[in-house]
C-alpha cells in the first residue's frame, strides 16, 4: 500500500514528516525534508528523484526511477509526503499527473489531507512569515497584519497566490479525480490540538497501524510552531506588534470576502465527508 499525503500549509505536515512518517517499522518513508542539507544529499536517490518530481522539466524526471525506489524497499509499504502536491506554486496538475505515473504499478494510494481552519493558518501564515523576513524592513511582508490582508486581497496582485493554496475543496476534489473519492482520507488538524487520541485512531485507520504506537508520536513537540520558534531567535530584534493579537478590526474589513472564496468548498467538504467545519468555526 502507498500512502500519498498532500501536506496543507500550517496543517501538521512538519509534524507528520519529522515526528510520525520517518518511525513507522513497516513503512518507507520517501520525503526530500528529510535530506535537505545534508552534505551527500546531491547523491541521495530519495532526495534527488522526490525533488526532480516536483520541481524540474519533464526532460529531468522518469517515473520509473520513482517505481524503482519503491522495489528498493520491496516488502514495506510507502509513503510520500510533500507540501508541493498542493501546487501552491501553480504546479499541482504537472506534480499530479507525475504522481499518477509514479504510483503505476502499486495500486491506487491511499491520499491524506489534514485540514485546518483558514482564518488560523492565514494568522499563522502571516506571523511566520513576518518574523522570517524581518531584518529586510523593505520585504513585502515586512507589514502589520491589516496592510498583509489587504496586499494579498487585491484583485490581480501577484501575491494572492497566498489565499488559494487554503481553499482546500478544488485541491481535494482534483486527486478524487485521479486516484478516486474511496481513496481521498481528510483528517483535521484541530483533532489532532483538542483529542490527539481520536486523531492518532483517524490516522491508523489510514495507515492500518495501532493508534497507540502512532499516540506517542504525535504527542511529541510539533517539529514547525511558526511564530513561536521565529520570535525566540529574533528577538530582541523583532517588532513585537507584529506578533502580537492579530487586529480584529482590520480582519473584519476582509473577511467576508475571505469567507466568500472558502465557504462554498468547505460546505462542499462537510457533506462529502461528513466533517464538522461549522462547529470548528471554519468560513461558512
Amino acid at each position: 500500500m502507498t500512502i500519498f499525503h498532500v501536506g496543507f500549509p500550517k496543517a501538521a505536515s512538519s509534524t507528520l514528516q519529522y515526528n510520525v512518517f520517518p518511525h513507522l517499522e513497516d513503512y518507507s518513508f520517501f520525503n526530500p525534508v528529510l535530506h535537505a542539507g545534508h552534505e551527500d544529499m546531491d547523491e541521495d536517490p530519495v532526495f534527488v528523484e522526490i525533488m526532480k518530481l516536483l520541481y524540474e522539466g519533464n526532460e529531468e524526471y522518469d517515473p520509473a526511477n520513482i517505481r524503482r525506489l519503491f522495489e528498493a524497499h520491496e516488502g514495506q509499504e510507502q509513503i510520500i509526503s510533500s507540501e508541493g502536491f498542493t501546487g501552491y506554486d501553480g504546479n499541482m496538475g504537472l506534480r499530479a499527473e507525475r504522481a499518477v505515473e509514479a504510483f503505476s504499478g502499486q495500486g491506487a494510494p491511499k491520499v491524506l489531507f489534514v485540514l485546518r481552519n483558514q482564518w488560523v493558518s492565514l494568522r499563522s501564515f502571516y506571523k511566520q512569515n513576518a518574523a522570517r523576513t524581518h531584518l529586510v524592513p523593505w520585504h513585502f511582508d515586512h507589514v502589520e497584519w491589516s496592510q498583509w490582508l489587504w496586499y494579498h486581497t487585491l484583485p490581480g496582485h501577484r501575491y494572492t497566490g497566498v489565499l488559494p493554496m487554503f481553499n482546500y475543496e478544488p485541491i481535494i476534489r482534483y486527486y478524487e479525480t485521479l486516484f478516486g473519492r474511496e481513496n481521498v482520507n481528510v483528517l483535521l488538524f484541530e483533532k489532532l490540538v483538542r483529542s490527539p487520541l481520536e486523531f492518532a485512531e483517524d490516522l491508523g485507520e489510514v495507515l492500518r497501524v495501532d493508534p497507540a504506537n502512532l499516540q506517542p508520536l504525535l504527542s511529541n513537540d510539533r517539529a514547525n510552531q511558526g511564530p513561536k520558534t521565529a520570535k525566540k531567535r529574533v528577538l530582541p530584534f523583532f517588532p513585537a506588534t507584529l506578533l502580537g493579537t492579530a487586529d480584529e478590526m482590520a480582519f473584519g474589513k476582509y473577511e467576508e470576502g475571505l469567507r466568500s472564496l472558502y465557504a462554498e468548498g468547505n460546505h462542499a467538504l462537510a457533506d462529502r465527508y461528513d466533517l464538522p467545519l461549522a462547529d470548528l468555526n471554519y468560513p461558512m
